[in-house]
């Protein structure tokens, strides 16, 4: 196993329990917004499983890794927000996003 792989399957755990979590507290009403940071999130994941080797590549290297990045530096901004804030919610989820930063990162410079 070689670590991208390690840091893909990392950040897949992290923001699939953010997803999950974040699903599960929140209201009905507001579900149905919940449903394109969702799609955003996975599709995130699916680039840094083509980067790693777990799915074949379908979109070209060069668009993979500035994606790559763009999420990386979107994750950091997330993760920031997050534990500067005073919401109890936000900061847990800062603790998975931090998480997920580190791998996504670990994958743009590694990867």
């Amino acid at each position: 196993m070689n670590l991208p792989f390690i840091f893909a399957i990392c950040a897949a755990l992290a923001l699939g329990i953010e997803i999950i979590c974040t699903w599960k507290i929140s209201a009905k009403e507001i579900r149905k917004a919940l449903v394109l940071p969702t799609i955003l999130q996975i599709f995130a994941l699916s680039i840094t499983f083509i980067r790693a080797g777990i799915l074949p590549a379908f979109i070209p290297q060069e668009i993979v890794t500035i994606l790559l990045y763009f999420f990386s530096v979107y994750l950091t901004f997330t993760t920031i927000v997050s534990i500067a804030t005073t919401q109890k919610n936000r900061q847990l989820f800062a603790i998975l996003w931090s998480v997920a930063t580190v791998c996504f990162w670990g994958i743009a410079i590694l990867g």
